[in-house]
């Protein structure tokens, strides 16, 4: 019969009041049922109006249809669909969901999470991480450290393919240590020319770390300083490269110029890292 007249089932606690009226209209006859989950029952006392209580109401459950208004709540569990604080917009807000929403939170325990994003966050003490960092900008001193030894002894070629790095977005700067040597092969006896190495990055021309005034062979161990700011392709491939001076003023880029070296140490400041 409910379920006919209001289209839907009672829920546990439903109140039904049954009334007639007489010839007047006036109510001749009421009744109140509540439903406890199984069946309807009659409840021991039913009251159709306001009820003032000044010392303690006890029972096993109340059960409020609107609302509830103490200045203290005391209990060992609360249930509840929603929890909002009385601000507005509420400083406090617990959602069916899980959601919670807060202005403010002092947590001196443990706090776990898989997900998630955090602005403008202070990390007073130590922080651990087991995984990767990925960050648009670090400031500070942040080193990758690299150890390339000579595949081979000499080039004969304009380029030599040397290491690459992976581009972060922040200052970068690549140092290395060690000695770099470039010889003049004249083997048809020729007197050498001027010559330099250069060092290229993306296959610009940047650095030139060793020049070559007539001598059939120059070295370095000057530390060499590539700053490598201007460039904003992801990942930087780095070489050597060589170009030999003609009498008439013009370049030889391809001239028999060996470059090559024992081994070098390479400091690389803010980048993602090194490439084999």
């Amino acid at each position: 019969m409910f379920y006919r007249e209001f289209g839907f089932y009672p829920a546990r606690d439903t109140t039904l009041i049954i009334y007639s009226l007489d010839g007047s209209g006036k109510v001749a006859y009421s009744e109140a049922r509540m439903y406890n989950g199984a069946q309807w029952i009659e409840p021991a006392m039913f009251l159709d109006g306001d009820l003032i209580a000044t010392g303690t109401m006890r029972g096993d459950r109340l059960i409020a249809g609107t609302e509830i208004k103490a200045p203290l709540v005391s209990g060992g569990k609360i249930i509840a669909g929603t929890v909002v604080s009385e601000d507005y917009p509420p400083a406090f807000e617990l959602l069916p969901d899980g959601t919670l929403n807060a202005r403010k939170a002092n947590i001196h325990g443990k706090i776990s999470a898989n997900a998630g994003e955090i602005d403008n966050v202070l990390i007073g003490e130590n922080c651990e991480i087991r995984g990767t960092l990925s960050a648009d900008n670090i400031k500070g001193n942040l080193i990758s450290a690299k150890h390339v030894k000579m595949r081979g002894n000499t080039f004969h070629h304009a380029t030599v393919p040397f290491v690459k790095v992976e581009r972060a977005k922040r200052e970068q700067f690549l140092l290395l240590f060690g000695a770099i040597k470039a010889r003049f092969y004249n083997n048809d006896k020729r007197s050498p020319l001027d010559y330099s190495v250069y060092i290229i990055v993306n296959g610009q021309w940047q650095n030139e770390v060793l020049i070559g005034k007539g001598q059939n062979e120059v070295r370095s161990e000057q530390n060499i300083l590539i700053n490598l700011n201007k460039y904003t392709d992801k990942v930087l491939n780095i070489q050597f490269g060589t170009k030999v001076h003609t009498s008439n003023g013009g370049v030889n880029w391809r001239a028999n110029i060996a470059v090559y070296y024992d081994s070098l140490v390479l400091l690389a400041q803010n980048f993602n890292g090194f490439i084999d």
